[in-house]
């Protein structure tokens, strides 16, 4: 590790573009703050940084669909400073054995969107200590070799967290900031798109467009990563702007649903929902993108499953086993995987599918089922 120059040290841990890594590697070089890159990469062992890179690689596969694996990201809804995730890490463990075709990847989201106030997360701590706790989380969860997934709201989080990352994605929120999009053009992990609150499809189309772009596709555009290699302890190294010479390849849209009318009967919300569901993965088709379904938010008031039911996941992954068997979602080859939020226990934000003894063989069956059903029947786009 300590042979290669910076720019390689950025390209690898980082997945940070070459042309945006020569140029930031040049400047860490020439101010001599090579030390603050190097102090981040000695606390990850070579081992865990292969099967990182091995995740990435698997999860960009089945992002651009080329691969038939299936891939299930569960965790809670936003971490808690509290609570030990030792027994969820086993259970996708547990989960992985049981499916060794397929990636089961951990969601650790440190930061928490909110529209109208409240907590916002660890990532926004004013303790240190509690902001620790995310580092520490990541480093259990990258050292066993488990995938890592978690939400971008801010570029901030990107260089600090990047070289435990297997994936990311853009929330509801948040998908349509400029910044993110070109931050994801620029690191180069897989990523995902949540459609906006709206349910507006042509949003999320610009996105993926955005983080596929270049510099040279943005009449000579660069980006601000803000900071790379900081910590809980550390401010890290300013980026100032970089050039983007490869956009990212490796974008999928994930479908978390958008709200209905709450008179609406039930029969007339399930057309509804599979309809719009439809029409993100015809979308997908037209973009050459996998599809994730977000088995939370908005999903499944599509299906009349209350949104705040700690155990929705299980309905709603019902309704799409049989919506697929029954071939009721056009260009349903497009749909990879499910999210859900899952935990040791409900958690402070929105509630988590709480994994004691009796739910842990329910979800292993729904999800296992789901899981099989879309890696054993989708072909795979060449």
């Amino acid at each position: 590790m300590s042979e290669r120059n910076t720019s390689e040290k950025l390209q690898d841990h980082w997945a940070m573009d070459r042309a945006a890594a020569d140029e930031l590697g040049d400047r860490i070089e020439t101010f001599g703050q090579t030390g603050v890159i190097d102090a981040v990469l000695e606390n990850l062992s070579d081992e865990a940084v292969r099967r990182r890179d091995n995740n990435r690689d698997a999860i960009g596969k089945i992002f651009r669909k080329e691969s038939d694996k299936g891939l299930a990201i569960i965790g809670p809804c936003s971490l808690d400073d509290l609570t030990d995730y030792t027994s969820l890490f086993d259970y996708i463990d547990e989960m992985q054995e049981e499916h060794p075709e397929d990636v089961f990847a951990v969601r650790l989201n440190d930061a928490k969107p909110r529209t109208s106030g409240g907590w916002t997360g660890l990532w926004y701590s004013t303790d240190p200590d509690e902001r620790k706790k995310i580092f520490d989380v990541y480093s259990q969860a990258l050292e066993r070799g488990i995938p890592i997934m978690t939400e971008i709201t801010q570029t901030t989080q990107l260089g600090a967290l990047g070289p435990m990352l297997s994936g990311i994605w853009l929330g509801a929120r948040d998908m349509s900031s400029t910044s993110l999009r070109t931050m994801a053009s620029a690191i180069h992990l897989p990523v995902g798109v949540k459609n906006g609150v709206d349910g507006d499809l042509l949003t999320i189309e610009n996105s993926v467009k955005a983080i596929r772009s270049s510099t040279a596709q943005n009449e000579g555009s660069g980006v601000d990563l803000g900071t790379i290699a900081s910590s809980h302890a550390s401010l890290g190294i300013p980026t100032g702007i970089l050039p983007v010479g490869e956009g990212n390849p490796s974008v999928a849209l994930i479908a978390r649903g958008y709200n209905l009318p709450e008179n609406m009967p039930s029969d007339q919300k399930r057309i509804a929902a599979l309809g719009y569901l439809s029409s993100v993965f015809t979308l997908g088709t037209k973009l050459g993108s996998a599809v994730m379904i977000d088995g939370t938010h908005s999903v499944p008031p599509m299906f009349d499953v209350d949104r705040k039911n700690p155990d929705r996941i299980i309905p709603v992954l019902e309704e799409f086993n049989n919506a697929i068997r029954q071939g009721e979602l056009e260009d349903a080859e497009q749909l990879v995987g499910i999210i859900a939020e899952v935990g040791p226990n409900i958690g402070r934000t929105d509630p988590n599918y709480v994994l004691d003894d009796d739910r842990k063989a329910q979800l292993a069956k729904v999800m296992g089922a789901t899981i099989r059903l879309l890696s054993t029947a989708h072909p795979v786009h060449q």
